[in-house]
């Protein structure tokens, strides 16, 4: 009895030894003081049909610094350096930064990739295929698309207000998105989805220089303009900021701005829509969260500004499919009273109702505008497909669908209803005086 114990004991050690040998170990591990961390990259088209690839890298400046020295710049550019190499494509170009940086380059910490406007033009799904292999390329990274311009000059231009950190400003603007519904954080997960799927167009948040701020921080050494010089740079008749593509009127800050998207079909850029548009799309693809309008008065006097916020998701019906489609769009919104600006007593339970149905009639307008421009490209960014699921037996009928010919081709009512619930803490404004 006691040998054959003893032989199970030994068999016992035996197999433990052998399942040692299956054990990963500790050959390809990479110390932190290794690599350097690519936090933001960026694609340009170059000469004689080769492209140019931007790297800013962190600079590890906490472990540098010593007792009684700063750790780090007040910058983006005092932790990072911004690195460019041109080569025929993306992992050329990858392999060529590593050869004049004395690390190996680890894209694990990458937040944003912004491409040129040229380069969107073309098409990015043959730039986007390495960030679908390379395992390092998380599908969460943030792209942008540098307006009317390139990558590069948003990469030498940026320089946040509060934030040093890349990975922060990423976070701190994909906050804003709801309070704000000017521009859309799409991610490279999104991108790829929408572009894959038949029946949605894919829309991608667009940055852009602002020319006054680039001049000061050129010009001024970051000194903001006097106030005469500033007002030179205005045009005569100004529209309201976000209206259209045209770059803010603003001094000070950060050059960079974000208002608006890029439209896509297939992977190129087929289109830009400003702020206000860009707020119009995110009530009817359902991300509008919260946003501040104004409106003239109904009187001719002045403006009136509301907060709105969204009660329910948007209520559309398409009938008629495989005929003229029709699409029935109900939005429903309330917020709050922010400002009168002509000092009229439209506090009331009568006169109130006149501001919610002139609000309402204007962003009626603005969105059958934006439908309308949007049949004209043939596109369907708002995923209005997404009502004919439930219509559909099976998925295959619903991707056989032509449905972008049927949405160019279909008849659209928009209905919004608008409740102002809070007017403030005054209920009225102060008395004007007559003149």
């Amino acid at each position: 009895m006691q040998p054959t114990w003893r032989r199970r004991v030994l068999c016992f050690t035996l197999q433990l030894s052998c399942l040692t040998l299956l054990l990963a170990g500790c050959w390809d591990r990479n110390e932190l003081e290794q690599l350097a961390f690519v936090l933001t990259l960026g694609i340009d088209r170059s000469v004689d049909n080769q492209i140019d690839v931007m790297l800013r890298v962190a600079v590890p400046v906490g472990v540098e610094a010593g007792p009684g020295k700063k750790a780090g710049g007040g910058t983006v550019s005092g932790t990072t350096k911004v690195l460019t190499v041109t080569a025929r494509s993306v992992p050329e170009a990858i392999s060529l930064a590593e050869a004049t940086i004395e690390r190996q380059i680890d894209f694990r910490h990458l937040r944003i990739v912004v491409f040129g406007e040229q380069l969107a033009k073309e098409g990015l799904l043959p730039y986007l295929d390495v960030f679908e292999r390379y395992h390092q390329f998380r599908r969460s990274t943030y792209i942008w698309i540098a307006k009317e311009g390139a990558a590069r000059h948003i990469f030498l231009t940026t320089d946040p207000v509060l934030e040093k950190s890349v990975s922060r400003y990423a976070e701190d603007l994909a906050r804003l998105v709801p309070q704000l519904s000017f521009f859309r954080m799409a991610t490279l997960h999104e991108f790829i989805n929408e572009t894959d799927s038949p029946q949605v167009d894919a829309v991608l948040p667009i940055v852009a220089v602002n020319p006054i701020v680039e001049r000061e921080k050129k010009e001024n050494n970051n000194a903001p303009l006097p106030t005469d010089e500033y007002h030179q740079q205005l045009p005569e008749n100004p529209e309201p900021g976000g209206k259209t593509l045209a770059p803010l009127y603003r001094s000070g800050g950060n050059p960079s701005e974000f208002l608006g998207v890029a439209v896509f079909h297939q992977g190129k850029l087929v289109d830009k829509w400003s702020g206000w548009e860009t707020r119009d799309y995110s009530l009817l693809r359902d991300t509008y969260k919260r946003s501040i309008w104004v409106f003239p008065s109904p009187t001719g006097l002045g403006f009136f500004s509301l907060q709105l916020h969204r009660t329910r998701a948007p209520q559309i019906t398409i009938t008629d499919v495989n005929d003229v489609p029709h699409i029935d769009i109900a939005l429903s919104l309330e917020g709050n009273l922010l400002g009168i600006q002509s000092l009229e007593p439209y506090v009331s339970s009568d006169k109130i109702a006149d501001l919610e149905a002139y609000a309402a009639g204007q962003i009626q307008s603005q969105i059958a505008a934006l439908i309308q421009k949007a049949q004209r490209q043939k596109v369907d960014p708002f995923y209005f497909v997404r009502f004919l699921r439930t219509k559909m037996l099976t998925m295959k009928e619903l991707d056989e669908l032509n449905w972008r010919e049927h949405f160019a081709q279909a008849t659209v009512t928009v209905a919004v209803d608008i409740k102002i619930r809070r007017p403030g803490l005054r209920i009225q404004p102060r008395e004007r005086e007559t003149p």
